[in-house]
């Protein structure tokens, strides 16, 4: 039988979730081995059994992990059957002569659809600027550095890099912006998934060196 993450199980008013946290909050709640039953566990809807143990294990595990990778390269972060601010430590890095900005944005669903607007389509980017969820991530050329940042769970999250460029010049015109749903107009994916939770940025045309470390930003710390 598979199960599902629910919103029953990760909440903002009981249950507080930091990397890994999930089966060491389970374990210290209702023993070691999951082998009692009938508890009332704060963040799991009714009694603990089997079945509650499997959703919230599960539910613990996906808010760990939210970045995913579609089969057609897509990236993006998943935090759709979560709900509250979710407080996200990361680790950025930098080896790049672009000067970059890479924010994260709200998409309708994981085909990356914003607003009805397809990725492509002549709306896309302003929308996909409209929706921008997070604060600018860049760094000093050769630095790595760390900071975090809040966000609202509920909501499928792509991530775009404005290459070489400020969010004001892209939303005139005037900066290419790359996305981490489709396949840019230079028939190149710039942005990957590398690793758990770590996203990589390619910024040259047609994937120039192809080095994807022009930018890096590693997720490493989820609380809600």
């Amino acid at each position: 039988m598979g199960c599902s993450p629910s919103k029953n199980f990760i909440s903002k008013s009981n249950l507080h979730l930091s990397k890994g946290a999930g089966s060491e909050y389970l374990t210290n709640s209702i023993g070691e081995g999951f082998e009692q039953y009938g508890f009332d566990v704060p963040g799991v809807e009714g009694l603990i059994d089997q079945v509650h143990i499997a959703q919230a294990q599960f539910a613990g595990f996906a808010f760990d992990t939210p970045v995913k990778e579609a089969e057609n390269g897509d990236n993006y972060l998943d935090w759709s059957n979560f709900e509250g601010g979710v407080e996200v430590g990361y680790t950025i890095s930098r080896e790049a002569k672009f000067d970059n900005e890479v924010y994260f944005y709200t998409v309708d669903n994981v085909t990356g659809t914003v607003d009805g607007n397809t990725v492509g389509s002549e709306g896309y980017v302003q929308a996909a600027l409209s929706n921008i969820v997070s604060p600018i991530f860049s760094a000093e050329d050769g630095n790595i550095e760390t900071g975090s940042f809040t966000m609202e769970a509920g909501d499928v999250i792509g991530t775009m890099i404005i290459a070489d460029g400020t969010l004001s010049d892209a939303q005139s015109g005037n900066a290419t912006v790359y996305f981490s749903f489709g396949t840019a107009t230079d028939g190149f994916d710039h942005i990957r998934k590398s690793g758990d939770n770590v996203f990589e940025f390619e910024d040259l045309p047609g994937g120039g060196d192809l080095d994807f470390n022009d930018i890096v930003i590693t997720l490493d710390k989820f609380s809600l």
